[in-house]
């Protein structure tokens, strides 16, 4: 029997007649026509409770990959450069121990004032007074301050200026004033010499 022979013999059948206990009589268009319901039933079961989910999660984990890979691609730059800035730390580390080692302890400050007192007589130059003055905190050192007084001639004067420079110790000079001394080869100087003193962490 052809599928329009099937079709035509299906539009004879009384639905209310048939009955499920008895399925193995059914008339075979009947029984035909069932079994692609029962099918297409199943696909379309299988398509909601499977297929659609697995599409859905597929969908998801295809965005998460693809935001993956766009993040590896912008942070790919900065790992290549991370032995870099672990080799510059290790540098900067180093040159910071190396300055600290410049800043005197408090034990140190006297040597330090004898330094500065040696450099001036090594100049020629006379002491008219060299005072400590209280040290400020800042936030992560102590500066201590010298004012200093002295005279002498001009290139004597310059010559203390290096020998200053030249000390072992960190010594940043500050608020000069020259003016004449007691004859027209003299000039005295009066400055502010700041060493530091650093203490590690910042104050509250």
């Amino acid at each position: 029997m052809g599928l329009r022979e099937q079709l035509q013999a299906l539009n004879e059948i009384d639905v209310a007649e048939l009955d499920l206990s008895e399925l193995g009589l059914w008339p075979a268009p009947a029984r035909w026509a069932l079994g692609v319901f029962l099918f297409a039933l199943t696909l379309f079961a299988g398509y909601v409770l499977f297929l659609a989910p697995a599409r859905e999660s597929l969908a998801q984990l295809e965005r998460k990959a693809l935001e993956l890979r766009e993040a590896i691609e912008t942070q790919a730059p900065y790992a290549a450069a991370v032995p870099q800035l672990r080799a510059q730390q290790v540098d900067i580390a180093e040159r910071f121990d190396r300055l600290l080692r410049q800043l005197p302890s408090e034990t140190e400050v006297p040597a330090l004032l004898e330094d500065i007192s040696r450099a001036g007589t090594d100049s020629g130059l006379r002491f008219r007074a060299i005072d400590l003055k209280p040290a400020r905190q800042e936030p992560y050192y102590d500066v201590l301050p010298l004012e200093i007084r002295l005279e002498g001639g001009y290139h004597d004067l310059a010559r203390f200026i290096s020998g200053i420079s030249g000390l072992s110790r960190i010594v940043t000079l500050h608020d000069f004033s020259l003016r004449p001394g007691g004859s027209n080869d003299v000039l005295q100087l009066q400055l502010e010499a700041r060493t530091y003193r650093y203490r590690g962490e910042a104050e509250p």
